[in-house]
């Protein structure tokens, strides 16, 4: 016990010594023209609670809370610039998704959602794979991309029903499962990526805007590509030899276990139809889609609705809000201290002369080591301004640059990285390498794909 602790106490002391050693060296890096004081203060604090967060010393709330007073304190830009974000109606979107995504999850909707997709997808292992990643899809839908803990939940509860412990066989169904909560953030419109890469883009051009459909008409061939990755991941295991206990009969009994349709679902199922009617026809009135997430799920606690709960308030994760909210402001201290030109100034030498494919390929790159020491959010908030102003150097369509650090955010390949997937890991299903393997594949998958695919498609939709 002694031997572990002192191994554990090592392994946080080092982590504090790269915390604060990253930054300490780039505070003793001399001032030059471009590397001025506040541009060396803008690195040293946005690199130091990078480092916190994803080192994960304590809840993200508090060093989110400190990056944009370090900015104001230090007068590397004024209040009103660090703290910026709070004025964006982004934040009050993420809020209205969290507490929709909770009162569907209270009132069992989500869960009958779940077991129906499970139950139409037949009772083999290949057929679970292929309907846990569809399941995700629906409700990636249904709540905004915000139902990762029933994908989490769902992916784990398959394992056990099918009598598997950590073995290559629980770890393949974990992956579909994390595929299911994270991969289809890359087509299917999430309201965290949208207004993070739609505010870094508007730095440089103040009119551009991404409407709902955008991720999927654009960032279609990622569903191609999951549903390869899964098909390549059937033949290299042989998953139709693979035999299980419980099988369709097992999801059959807990769907019936739900029962009828509840007052409760009913009325949940018609406030979330009216709010996708809403963004549906955002085209004809017009309307910014925000308002719908800021208006819609306070609906749910109307006199004779009802149907949300103190808790669905209360179970809403904050420290995300506040996080996102300091993402943002990386985004806006970085381009009024003009980062993203600097930047921009430095990868366009490089990519310069090179085809538009290979530019594409150089920002996928960058978004995928970026991974390794930022969390997606933080990548959207960070990447997209500069990344965008080297698409604008080179006379290139932004759109393609947009969406590229959009499928960056999915290639990953260790748990820490995205803390979802750390969730999936730490249920136990699948060991360290089987999780390198799997996802190292996938990224393989994805990076051959992305130029015979997904190029191709941006050229036929006339983006690129």
């Amino acid at each position: 016990m002694m031997v572990a602790l002192k191994k554990q106490d090592k392994i946080l002391i080092l982590k504090w010594l790269v915390t604060l050693g990253i930054p300490l060296f780039l505070f003793l890096i001399p001032n030059t023209e471009i590397y001025t004081g506040n541009i060396k203060l803008f690195f040293v604090f946005t690199v130091m609670i990078i480092l916190m967060v994803a080192f994960e010393f304590f809840d993200s709330l508090i060093p989110a809370l400190l990056l944009p007073t370090l900015y104001t304190v230090f007068n590397v830009v004024e209040a009103k610039t660090a703290f910026s974000s709070w004025t964006s109606l982004t934040l009050y979107m993420i809020l209205g998704a969290f507490v929709l995504t909770n009162v569907l999850d209270e009132s069992g909707l989500l869960r009958r959602i779940a077991y129906w997709c499970i139950r139409k997808s037949g009772g083999s292992y290949t057929g679970v794979l292929y309907g846990t990643f569809l399941v995700g899809i629906v409700l990636a839908v249904v709540t905004f991309n915000s139902s990762y803990v029933i994908m989490v939940t769902l992916a784990y509860g398959i394992c056990k029903a099918m009598g598997f412990g950590k073995s290559k066989e629980a770890a393949i169904v974990m992956m579909t499962g994390a595929m299911g909560a994270l991969t289809v953030k890359v087509f299917i419109f999430n309201p965290v990526y949208v207004s993070l890469a739609q505010a870094g883009t508007q730095q440089l051009i103040p009119e551009f805007t991404i409407a709902w459909h955008h991720q999927l008409l654009y960032n279609f061939p990622a569903f191609i590509m999951a549903i390869v990755f899964i098909w390549l991941l059937t033949k290299i295991y042989h998953t139709k030899n693979i035999k299980f206990e419980g099988g369709r009969e097992y999801f059959e009994a807990e769907y019936q276990k739900l029962g009828s349709m509840s007052t409760a679902e009913k009325k949940s199922m018609l406030i979330l139809l009216a709010m996708m009617l809403y963004i549906l026809t955002n085209p004809l009135h017009g309307q910014k889609i925000e308002y719908g997430f800021m208006l819609f799920p306070w609906l749910f606690y109307l006199p004779g609705i009802n149907v949300g709960t103190k808790e669905s308030i209360k179970n809403i994760n904050m420290s995300v809000i506040f996080f996102v909210s300091a993402c943002m402001s990386i985004g806006s201290v970085a381009t009024t201290l003009g980062i993203n030109t600097i930047l921009s100034e430095m990868v366009t030498p490089i990519v310069s002369g090179m085809s538009p494919v290979l530019v594409l390929y150089v920002i996928l790159i960058i978004g995928t080591l970026s991974n390794l020491v930022l969390t997606p959010t933080a990548m959207m908030g960070c990447l997209t301004t500069p990344l965008v102003q080297v698409a604008l150097d080179t006379g290139m369509n932004v759109w393609p640059s947009i969406l590229t650090i959009i499928y960056s955010t999915d290639m990953v390949f260790l748990p820490y990285e995205v803390a979802v997937l750390l969730i999936f890991f730490g249920f136990g299903m699948m060991s360290m390498s089987d999780f390198i393997k799997l996802y190292s594949l996938k990224n393989l998958v994805v990076f051959i794909l992305f130029g015979l695919l997904q190029i191709p498609w941006w050229h036929l939709m006339g983006i690129f």
